[in-house]
């Protein structure tokens, strides 16, 4: 959005607004979460194997994250 028409809403509208876009992401994210039990289920038998990632390794790989 255009930076002067989001300074020129009220601020009901940007909260409006603001509130609408958390309500998105929430539900594509929550939605995604809701289908990856099924999918890792049919790992096994794809002859794949998940695995978690040691925190020593997730911090390392973390710092190469741009900040």
């Amino acid at each position: 959005m255009n930076k002067d028409v989001w300074d020129a809403l009220s601020d009901s509208t940007k909260a409006t607004i603001d509130m609408a876009c958390t309500a998105g992401t929430f539900r594509a994210l929550t939605r995604g979460e809701s289908l990856q039990g099924d999918v890792m289920a049919s790992f096994p038998a794809k002859g794949v194997t998940a695995r978690t990632l040691n925190p020593e390794l997730l911090q390392a790989l973390n710092t190469l994250l741009p900040k």
